[in-house]
């Protein structure tokens, strides 16, 4: 610890942030504690007492005044939870920051005076995101004229960010309200946005001109593809890069170099002292701190900059004074001097990663270095042993992320080293010929663009290794339910393995001791393992997709099913943000059987994705419809990614312990007239003596020609209610004809068309049947035995 003075007082600061934040102590007793600490500090220090009782006394001192330093942490107003949104909403207040435009959307946040609920207007400071989305030119325009500090009116819907509606789903609400968000209001007009008051705030206006006009230069010297991703190196924003891609560089265990960190500091640091490298030692560090400190500005101040910047500045401080520092000691100064000044980034995903991966670099790096590295054969061979060593950085940085990793993104690349190899050395590359294109295009745009079309070619190639590697079936591991406990028993285990590396010298022991080590985690780790699908039985997910149909199949086989697959439109994609995470939250590979209800976009939407990404094996739909132009265009879709497909009939596919009867007959007279929500594809489910009913958005017509058809066959322990509780289904004849104990309605919250009618709702209530809606309860859970059906409340279980 000699060797490391800022490790002391930065951990026993984060006790006192994490203490206070679970604690919640009171104001006045961390005043009150900090005065007798502070008395027991000086009385101590007056008689000299005991040196261990002293070093106690201001140990209790440091963790008081970094609970004392979160408690004063100004504390943000935020709208009820209870209010999730509101269609008529004007918000009036000022812009505090803008983000860079997006490609349909200018996104900014505003600190409100009043908001405007309908004709009422109320007065409220919060802070909420503001988003205008529009296709035309006018968004540009609007964007050249907003500035921070200007006071505007902006009307729309106001909603609360996404929470955690499926397992394993990102709580976005829960994200934006720890940073003092309440939610969003969105408008679909750039005319909703009207500038009261053209006051600027100068330094904030400023620092975002240069990231504007920093970004427009991007985006004229490169293609969409090259623009995109040096705006994500450059200016720490990758909301144009595809979700696809950024997927691909988790996959490829790349991720990292998207967000702006060490790694992009160290390539800044080096172009600048290239670029200040006739100057003299002491103006060519100044010159290069402040530069860091402009960058640092420019990318937003994100926790991983930060702390980049820190480190950098105190080891060029060091070099001038002549001092030696270490990596180490600089990391923990640098976390020390941002908790300081923001305690609530201890709870950000980027600083954990972030400070995660330097002092595991710090840590592990030497000890495995002087093991492996330093022997006489690879010494001779420099070659080798630089890329050994580089082998070992990156291994080093993996060890120390897994756990947060697992947690956050759910999977472990197993091809990360290999991949960093090139990455690393060609990001570097990319930085360093987008700097200087940039500087270029100021004095000679000429120059400037044939750097540009080289840089294009490079990162075109890049993205190309990057799509293919995250595209391996052996590219990464999905891990399921990796919780804090495990993080914890991985660091652990880690340390102890460090340790038995370093006191160790044979071989053999090394490797049983590590052995023991691996064996000891899993046993460990095993213990809080919690699973959602329960082998040998059948289990059901209603996936809340908003206003659309999804529903995931389990049976005790381990065969798949997907009936619908929700909605897409060009500002969301179901399939994308929602089934597929879910899918590898599960750990489910590929589904063996597609149902497509029918061809409306809430029910078939998500499919295109999933296709896409090879996640379907098979699909059922409806007959295709010739003068329907969507379902010829979805037919061909499936054709050219070689997705097999049937249409629905009267058959049943037989699985071992059950089986999935298909209840339409397209070659009968009704549904060859019948509407595009009356040919929807009828399923019935059986296992054991319990089976579900799924109606897709089928109406009264179609539920009278079932019930006539099948007759008592239609009746089942699980209804998905039809057309999501519209008034225009469930007749009461055919309710009572299943007779369901328990009903699913899949809806969004506070849906424009009012689903579902209070009069189904009363309908299934008179014969008994428990309702379960995606709206009140987010994603539900059924699991099925020969015998019984049982609901499986998730949110408790994890």
């Amino acid at each position: 610890m000699k060797d490391y003075p800022a490790i002391k007082f930065t951990v026993l600061f984060v006790i006192g942030i994490l203490l206070h934040s679970f604690l919640d102590v009171n104001l006045l007793w961390i005043l009150f504690l900090l005065v007798i600490a502070f008395s027991a500090f000086l009385f101590l220090k007056r008689f000299d007492k005991g040196k261990i009782i002293l070093t106690v006394v201001i140990s209790v001192l440091i963790i008081l005044v970094g609970a004392l330093r979160f408690n004063i942490e100004p504390k943000p107003n935020l709208l009820p939870n209870s209010i999730y949104k509101i269609e008529n909403f004007t918000a009036f207040g000022k812009i505090e920051k803008i983000d860079l435009i997006r490609s349909y959307e200018i996104r900014f946040y505003l600190k409100t005076d009043s908001i405007r609920e309908n004709n009422s207007t109320i007065k409220a400071t919060i802070t909420l995101i503001g988003q205008v989305r529009d296709k035309s030119e006018k968004l540009q325009k609007l964007y050249d004229r907003i500035a921070t500090g200007n006071f505007i009116s902006l009307k729309g819907t106001y909603k609360r960010g996404r929470e955690e509606r499926n397992p394993g789903e990102f709580n976005y609400d829960k994200y934006l309200r720890t940073r003092g968000i309440s939610g969003l209001v969105t408008s679909y007009a750039t005319n909703d946005l009207h500038i009261t008051n053209k006051k600027k705030d100068f330094v904030k206006s400023w620092i975002f001109n240069i990231r504007k006009s920093i970004d427009e230069n991007i985006y004229f010297l490169y293609n969409h593809e090259t623009a995109s991703l040096l705006r994500g190196l450059l200016l720490a924003d990758r909301s144009d890069i595809s979700y696809n891609t950024r997927t691909n560089f988790i996959n490829s265990g790349v991720i990292h170099v998207l967000a702006v960190s060490g790694l992009h500091t160290g390539f800044i640091v080096l172009f600048l002292l290239i670029v200040f490298g006739r100057l003299n030692m002491y103006l060519r560090a100044i010159l290069t701190s402040l530069g860091l400190l402009t960058f640092m500005v420019i990318t937003g101040m994100h926790a991983s900059v930060v702390r980049a910047s820190i480190m950098a500045i105190v080891i060029i401080i060091s070099f001038m004074n002549n001092r030696s520092t270490n990596l180490i000691n600089s990391t923990f100064i640098a976390a020390l001097v941002i908790l300081i000044f923001s305690p609530g980034d201890i709870y950000d995903s980027g600083f954990q990663l972030s400070f995660s991966a330097v002092l595991a670099i710090g840590l592990i790096y030497p000890v495995l270095n002087q093991k492996i590295v330093k022997t006489e054969f690879i010494m001779s061979h420099t070659l080798l042993k630089r890329l050994l060593q580089f082998c070992i950085l990156t291994i080093s940085a993996q060890l120390g992320t897994i756990p947060l990793t697992l947690i956050y993104f759910g999977r472990l690349s197993l091809i990360s080293v290999l991949t960093n190899l090139v990455v690393i050395p060609v990001i570097g590359i990319i930085i360093a010929l987008g700097l200087t294109a940039l500087l270029f295009n100021i004095f000679l745009p000429y120059v400037a663009f044939i750097y540009a079309y080289a840089n294009e070619l490079i990162v075109h190639y890049t993205l190309k290794l990057i799509n293919f590697s995250g595209g391996l079936s052996f590219s990464h591991l999905l891990i399921q339910n990796f919780s804090t406990y495990d993080a914890i028993i991985f660091y652990i285990v880690l340390v102890v393995g460090l340790f038995t590396i370093k006191k160790f010298k044979s071989n053999f022991a090394i490797v049983f001791a590590l052995l023991l080590c691996i064996l000891t985690f899993y046993i460990f780790s095993s213990i809080d393992n919690k699973q959602i699908f329960k082998p040998g039985q059948l289990n059901l997910i209603m996936i809340d997709v908003g206003q659309g149909d999804s529903f995931l199949v389990k049976f005790p086989c381990g065969k798949t099913a997907l009936i619908d697959a929700g909605r897409v439109s060009e500002y969301y994609d179901n399939g994308e943000r929602v089934i597929i995470p879910l899918l590898n939250y599960l750990g489910i590979q590929k589904i063996d059987y597609g149902f497509v209800s029918h061809m409306d976009l809430d029910h078939y939407g998500g499919f295109l994705s999933l296709v896409h990404e090879h996640k379907i094996k098979r699909i059922y739909k409806t007959k295709v419809d010739s003068q329907d132009v969507v379902d010829i265009r979805f037919e061909k879709f499936l054709r050219e990614n070689n997705v097999s497909y049937s249409y629905y009939s009267k058959k049943e596919i037989n699985l071992p312990h059950s089986k999935i009867y298909m209840l339409n007959n397209e070659n009968n007279a009704f549904y060859q007239k019948a509407s595009k929500n009356n040919r929807s594809g009828a399923l019935k489910i059986e296992y054991g003596n319990k089976s579900l009913l799924f109606t897709g958005d089928m109406e009264k017509p179609e539920e009278k020609w079932l019930s006539k058809t099948y007759g008592k066959f239609l009746h089942s322990n699980v209804l998905k209610v039809a057309h999501h509780g519209s008034i225009t289904s469930s007749s009461e004849k055919f309710v009572k004809f299943v007779k369901p104990k328990f009903s699913l309605i899949s809806d969004g919250i506070q849906n424009r068309y009012h689903q579902p009618s209070q009069i189904v709702l009363n309908r299934l209530k008179s014969i008994g049947s428990k309702v379960y809606r995606t709206d009140k309860l987010g994603a539900v859970c059924i699991r099925i035995n020969q015998d019984s059906v049982y609901v499986f409340n998730w949110r408790k279980y994890f």
